[in-house]
Parts: C-alpha cells; structure tokens; sequence
C-alpha cells in the first residue's frame, strides 16, 4: 500500500463507557442495572481498558495506526457535582503518556453519550445550567490535561438527541397505523448504537419513567443525552460545546478543537432529491 503522506492520522476510537467498565458514577450506569432502563444489558467490566489501555495502545501502535481517539469519563473526573477526582486525572493523563510513548497521537473527547448521575438529578441536557457545568469540567480537564493533548472533541455526536426524536416518532407513527391489524411495526425497533432498543425503550416507558425518574434520578423526566430532544435542549447542545470550546482555549489557545456530528450518507434515487434535501 501506498505510504500516506506525513501528518496524515488513521487511527481508532473507542468511548469510555463503552469499553472501561465499572463507571457507577455515570448515567448509563445507572439505567442498565433497571429492569426498564432500556439497554440490553449491563456493561459490568466491559473489555477493562480501564486497566488494560497500556497493552490495547501498544497493539494499535503495532497494527500501525498512528492515533487514538479516545473519550475521558465526566462521571470518574466529578462523580459529585463540584468534586473532581485527581485520581482519575492522573489515570487519564497515564493513557495520554502511552499513547504520546508509542508514537500515537491522542484525540481526546470530553464527552462520548454517557454523563455524570448528578447531572440528571439536576435537569440533565434539557436544563441551561448544564453549559456551565460542562464548561467547567471542560476547563478543569484543560487545567490538569491540556499540556498533553493537542485535538480535542467536545460532544461525540451532538446531534444523536434528535436522531433518537426522529426514530421515536417514526415508531410511534407506524405503531398507531398498524394497531388496528396488531402488527409489529417493521424494523422500527431494532437496535441503534450504544445497544439501546429504542422498541423496548418506547413499548415499556410507563414502566420506565415509574423507576428512573422517581426512584433513580429523583426528577420528573431524567434528560440523559441520548433522550429525546426537545429545540431547547438541542440549542443547550450546542452552547454547550461553545462553551467549552471557548473555556479550553482561553487555558491552551494551541488546542484544535471541534465536535463530532452522525451523518448519514443519502443517495437520492432519481425524484428522490426533494426528500434528501429535507432529511439533511
């Protein structure tokens, strides 16, 4: 092959929820250990890269990608709201090292789907508060990480709140037409990312609301950012990310900086570019 040209990145990505296991802290963690949380099944110790980064950085390094896209853990960094954890500072900054020592370059975000508990006890992604918030765990991050990272993405994905909209409506829709014929609407449910069933989420979300709002979360609606979201809650998204943008670079002006956004890719057929421009 080809050799690619200097500066060129190719690497992999991993989200910490996803792959570090034992994050009690988080959101996530919380649903998945509900009968009605919506998710497959628990994350328990996941694949452990919390304690196997080293070995894991050291074989992409060998398979001969030269940068990793990884996400730190709000919910390890401040398990409680206003007390952030050193510990998991220096654990983070550990994973930076190993990957600047195996020639990879880190691309570090701040925010891959899952949030701090505490987060949700106080309105979650449909309160504005939740800029502030971010914004200082983005700064705090800078402070005690910035020296070391050099791309940072603020929010993976910052538009799945209203993809999951989309699909839950679209549900919805195909549910009540085929009542009559009691038929399962087809495919609606099936799985997206993040191992969420978004048939079981809707079909049990009496069930659901009964547990996570008032017992686990202790609000009336518990706004993770993978719930459906509202305008409101897109605009916080996005003050959100400018927020934190603003905050890390007033610390370290040298970072590049973004978010990440779900795209996917539509081909119109011919007559169909009417509908493509409009699901754009």
């Amino acid at each position: 092959m080809e050799r690619m040209k200097t500066g060129f990145l190719l690497g992999a990505a991993t989200a910490a929820h996803q792959v570090e296991g034992n994050n009690t802290h988080s959101d996530f963690w919380q649903l998945e250990q509900m009968e009605y949380g919506g998710f497959t099944e628990p994350s328990g110790d996941a694949v452990d890269h919390y304690h196997r980064y080293a070995e894991d950085i050291a074989a992409l390094a060998v398979a001969g990608l030269n940068a990793y896209r990884f996400s730190l853990e709000w919910a390890r960094i401040e398990p409680e709201e206003g007390r952030f954890c050193l510990e998991e500072v220096c654990h983070y900054r550990d994973v930076l090292d190993c990957c600047i020592e195996h020639g990879v370059t880190p691309v570090v975000t701040l925010h891959h789907f899952s949030s701090s508990a505490w987060l949700i006890h106080k309105g979650g992604w449909e309160n504005e508060s939740t800029v502030e918030y971010f914004a200082r765990y983005a700064d705090f991050v800078a402070e005690h990480l910035g020296s070391r990272m050099g791309y940072v993405c603020t929010i993976n994905e910052a538009n799945m709140g209203i993809q999951v909209a989309v699909i839950a409506k679209r549900y919805m829709q195909q549910l009540m037409a085929q009542a009559a014929q009691k038929e399962q609407p087809e495919g609606a449910g099936k799985n997206i990312q993040m191992g969420l069933n978004v048939e079981e989420l809707i079909a049990r979300r009496r069930e659901q609301a009964a547990q996570e709002t008032r017992w686990v979360f202790g609000v009336d609606t518990a706004e993770t950012f993978i719930t459906p979201r509202t305008e409101k809650g897109d605009g916080i998204i996005c003050r959100a990310h400018a927020a934190a943008r603003d905050r890390m670079k007033r610390r370290c002006p040298y970072l590049k900086i973004g978010l990440t956004l779900s795209l996917h890719d539509i081909q119109p057929q011919p007559g169909g570019e009417k509908e493509a421009a409009r699901l754009w």
